[in-house]
């Protein structure tokens, strides 16, 4: 073996792994395995950000566990579809409503799973889904939350699912491809996120946002960034300083601009 041949072997060796590349342009559609694939992703990423979601768990109890309940129900969820193959996308949504369901934990769980049940139901019958067929399953996921609780409350990870879920349905009309649509779906859910103390006093008061919107913006924001490519093993996680102090600045500058008006 050559000095070139053994360097390219070295190389190669040490070169990063790519992840399966999941459909994201215009007119390509997911099947299960890409949903499977997609939610995986998110799991992980929501495994490695518990402690910071836990901090924020401030609402309906300080207990602490937000994080905890949301990455045992997310991985109770991907572990019932795992040995799945090219099933039809409907069929994988179904089966991961029931292994959220079944391992659904804590408040944050149950809801996380009623999410789950409603985009199943959004899809229900469907070999592959495009972007627009994504962002109906996160419509009919909103109104199976919504209806999943007794006295909603605005302000937490419901308030977070309607506002992405209409995020998603403006981008896919404008746009019908995922790679689109996931963007913009994470950052409409990063701005209600953001927008939760003004919603919950109990979070303005602690000065932080909904743990459980955090959590599924998370979501959202884990699977946008892996169809763009990114390695969500190799990203750092959410420094839990930037979701404190970020939400108690925009306060400060709404009580001076309140001052000034009054």
């Amino acid at each position: 073996m050559t000095t070139e041949q053994h360097n390219t072997k070295e190389s190669a060796a040490h070169a990063p792994r790519m992840h399966p590349v999941l459909p994201s342009g215009p007119g390509e559609t997911w099947g299960g395995d890409d949903l499977k694939l997609a939610l995986g992703a998110a799991s992980v990423w929501l495994g490695r950000n518990v402690e910071v979601l836990n901090a924020l768990n401030v609402f309906p109890v300080p207990d602490g566990d937000t994080g905890t309940n949301m990455a045992l129900t997310m991985q109770a969820a991907v572990k019932q579809v795992s040995a799945m193959q090219g099933r039809p996308v409907a069929e994988v949504a179904s089966g991961v409503s029931h292994g959220a369901l079944m391992g659904a934990r804590g408040n944050s769980g149950v809801i996380l799973s009623q999410i789950f049940r409603g985009f199943a139901e959004g899809i229900a019958g469907k070999e592959r889904i495009s972007a627009q067929d994504f962002a109906d399953g996160l419509t009919a996921a909103t109104t199976t939350a919504y209806r999943a609780v007794l006295k909603p409350v605005e302000g937490t990870i419901l308030t977070v699912i309607r506002e992405l879920s209409e995020g998603a349905q403006s981008a896919a009309q404008e746009r019908d491809e995922f790679g689109f649509v996931l963007v913009e779906t994470a950052k409409a859910a990063k701005a209600s996120v953001a927008r939760t103390p003004t919603l919950l006093d109990k979070l303005r008061e602690a000065g932080v946002v909904d743990a459980g919107g955090q959590g599924f913006y998370m979501i959202m924001d884990a699977i946008s960034r892996f169809v763009a490519g990114e390695d969500l093993n190799a990203s750092e996680v959410a420094e839990i300083e930037d979701l404190f102090v970020s939400s108690l600045r925009f306060f400060e500058v709404l009580r001076l601009l309140l001052c000034i008006l009054l």
